[in-house]
């Protein structure tokens, strides 16, 4: 897989050679991104499976998608919650 990866101008590593913790958050991304989208579909060609990771990131995981990291909030409204906090400081 490296050198599919390699020969297609992408690097296959996300992390610093030999750093557990870097590649730890990756692969809980990607098991998520499996377990959410992935295998709960039978995807007809490349192009779908294209158009549907575009709309689970953009649309679903980084806008409505509550995160724990968040306060369990949606990213959505953390932000505003964040510029809501931010103008009555200012």
């Amino acid at each position: 897989m490296p050198g599919a990866c390699l020969a297609s101008g992408i690097i296959p590593s996300v992390g610093r050679t030999g750093s557990c913790y870097d590649n730890a958050a990756a692969e809980s991304w990607n098991a998520t991104f499996k377990k959410e989208l992935i295998h709960l579909h039978l995807w007809k060609d490349a192009g779908h499976v294209r158009n549907g990771a575009f709309e689970y990131i953009e649309a679903y995981y980084n806008r409505t998608r509550i995160q724990r990291e968040l306060g369990y909030l949606s990213p959505a409204e953390y932000e505003d919650q964040f510029d809501r906090i931010t103008l009555e400081a200012a």
